[in-house]
């Protein structure tokens, strides 16, 4: 049997500060990939990875935050023998700043938000970290230090009476799509940031608007998985995304680490089995990582088929 090694490389542990519940869904992974073929084993030292990749463990599927300080990683690449990863510990230094990610994506091709020229309109946010409300700026105002500004995208659309502002969280697994989710804020809340546990628990709502936004656009979609991916390397990855009402253009705004839905299993709970698209992080989500962990190392000649 094929053996791979989950590793939490911060001070986090293997929950890597909201990228994973090991006790919620550990099993479900460890059995996937046991159907596939794959002994999936969890080291939270350096000590124990090293003796389980000179044991032969092939892939080492890596976790940490990528917001983390670099005082936070406790086991640098230099503590542990050659390996094959997924999720690569140098991949902080792309996801941490919203300033260099940026640069990323335009430098490979990736359409993201213009950033704003100086004594333009845009739209500010904090560089680093989440969970700081975003403002939009006028020509007469000066962005904040420490924050990043783009071109402002509208992505507010009407649905019976009301509006809500959307935007569009990408699940992958190096360069394959897993899963598409919308994500909505009603207007009348007057807040421009938008996360999958705003959107209203109404089913008819949720999905209207994953027919709408994703549905539609789900060969695009797994067009820009796959690029991305490509670029970043083996990862498993939600990348966040908006399509401008006016245009349908598809940008990609910011791209983190993340193995699962998390807590947004139990904000969903009330609509299960009512929206499809977010019943299948209930059941099928493990089983279609568990596939693109195998895919991913056969793809760089670690496995064989």
């Amino acid at each position: 049997m094929k053996t791979a090694v989950l590793v939490a490389r911060g001070r986090d542990g293997l929950r890597g500060r909201g990228k994973l519940r090991p006790r919620r869904f550990l099993p479900l992974l460890e059995g996937a990939l046991k159907d596939r073929g794959v002994a999936l084993q969890t080291a939270e030292s350096s000590n124990e990875a090293s003796e389980l990749i000179e044991g032969g463990a092939e892939v080492v599927i890596n976790v940490f935050n990528e917001q983390s300080e670099r005082d936070d990683i406790v086991i640098p690449d230099s503590e542990l023998p050659p390996h094959f990863p997924i999720n690569r510990l140098q991949l902080r230094d792309v996801l941490n700043d919203k300033r260099v990610l940026n640069t990323f994506y335009r430098e490979h091709g990736i359409p993201t938000p213009a950033e704003s020229e100086m004594g333009q309109p845009g739209f500010e946010i904090y560089a680093t970290g989440t969970g700081r409300p975003p403002r939009l700026l006028t020509e007469d105002e000066t962005s904040r230090q420490g924050h990043h500004v783009t071109k402002f995208i509208e992505t507010s659309r009407p649905y019976k009476g009301k509006v809500y502002r959307t935007y569009v969280r990408l699940f992958a697994i190096g360069p394959y799509l897993l899963a598409a989710n919308v994500g909505l804020r009603p207007w009348s809340e007057d807040h421009l940031s938008v996360h999958l546990m705003d959107t209203p628990l109404e089913p008819e709502l949720i999905n209207h608007f994953q027919s709408l936004l994703v549905d539609r656009n789900l060969e695009r979609f797994c067009s820009l998985a796959e690029r991305l991916g490509k670029r970043l390397g083996p990862g498993t990855y939600v990348h966040d995304t908006v399509v401008e009402a006016e245009t349908q253009n598809i940008y990609v705004c910011e791209t983190g680490i993340k193995f699962e839905i998390g807590e947004a299993e139990d904000y969903f709970a009330p609509v299960r089995g009512n929206v499809p698209a977010l019943d299948l992080h209930l059941g099928e989500y493990s089983e279609r990582l568990a596939d693109g962990i195998v895919r991913c190392a056969n793809d760089h000649g670690v496995w064989t088929r």
